[in-house]
């Protein structure tokens, strides 16, 4: 008798253990609620909301946090929640299966997303949150296991945060060397515009400004610091900067981007030359993004102070 309560017992902790993910066993907190499908959702075609074509609408319920448009080789973090819009039965959310969903854009290696979402990801933004109607022929289809995936589905969709892949700035993308289209600004000291600006305003000594930055060491051409790469503007202080770059920054009108040539007597004064920094001349591309009003600003350039 004991044998058999013991087989009992044993089959009943493996039905138990099946029943969830391996997420949800190492999570003693876990608990997949429910929700009621939103009211807004039920409705499709949705009335207010944008055509994609094919059946496939959205609309942004949360703006993005981040402007910035996703490339394919980025990888995004997702949270979601799915329903099927007749039968209104919650099937799916990513609390489910927490620190699972990580997507690259372009969903290589990613098989098992439905097709619906491998066109609205794309073009959502960071922090924003879209929701999605995707009909059958964009969803599992007609052979989905269960009734209710057969159905026209709707997903409100986050992009939590991103991951990006982005390309190192290239030196020659614009000449390595000046020539005659080059202006000097003094004689140690050279510049070529790359874009212009309508704008008038340049800043002064005194001011903070927002610029998109690259720096490369003329000797050897590698890259030391670039702005593009991390893709977050710097913020600095016009006067606080090395004095090479304090001149280059106030040569700037708002909007415009030049590439610099700046010899050491102006980089380093009694040879306090930052860690790291390019031991010779060097070549730096600046856009002045904006001249900051606000004293309060973050000076993100430890590196290319004094």
């Amino acid at each position: 008798m004991k044998s058999v309560v013991i087989i009992l017992l044993l089959a009943l902790a493996a039905m138990l253990y099946l029943q969830f993910s391996p997420e949800e066993k190492s999570d003693t907190t876990y608990r997949f609620k429910e929700k009621n499908i939103p009211e807004l959702a039920k409705e499709y075609p949705p009335s207010n909301a944008t055509h994609h074509g094919d059946g496939l609408y959205s609309a942004v319920l949360e703006p993005a946090t981040n402007n910035l448009a996703l490339s394919n080789r980025d990888v995004v973090t997702v949270s979601y929640d799915g329903w099927s819009v007749d039968s209104k039965k919650h099937f799916d959310s990513s609390s489910k299966h927490p620190n699972l969903f990580k997507y690259r854009v372009d969903f290589g290696g990613f098989n098992q997303v439905i097709q619906g979402w491998k066109l609205i990801i794309p073009i959502m933004k960071e922090g924003e949150k879209r929701r999605v109607w995707i009909p059958n022929h964009l969803g599992y289809g007609d052979k989905a296991g269960l009734p209710h995936l057969t159905e026209t589905l709707v997903f409100d969709i986050t992009i939590d945060s991103v991951k990006r892949s982005i390309a190192t700035p290239q030196l020659n993308r614009y000449t390595i060397t000046p020539n005659s289209s080059s202006v000097t600004i003094q004689p140690a000291i050279q510049s070529l515009l790359i874009e212009e600006s309508d704008s008038d305003q340049s800043p002064s000594s005194t001011d903070f400004v927002k610029v998109s930055l690259s720096i490369w060491d003329e000797q050897n051409l590698t890259l030391y610091q670039s702005s593009e790469q991390s893709q977050k503007p710097l913020q600095l202080s016009v006067k606080d900067s090395i004095e090479g770059i304090s001149i280059a920054l106030q040569s700037l009108k708002v909007g415009e981007k030049k590439r610099f040539w700046i010899s050491p007597e102006l980089l380093y004064k009694n040879n306090q030359r930052p860690s790291l920094f390019p031991k010779g001349s060097i070549i730096a591309d600046i856009k002045l993004l904006k001249i900051c009003q606000d004293v309060q600003v973050i000076i993100d350039a430890d590196r290319i102070a004094k």
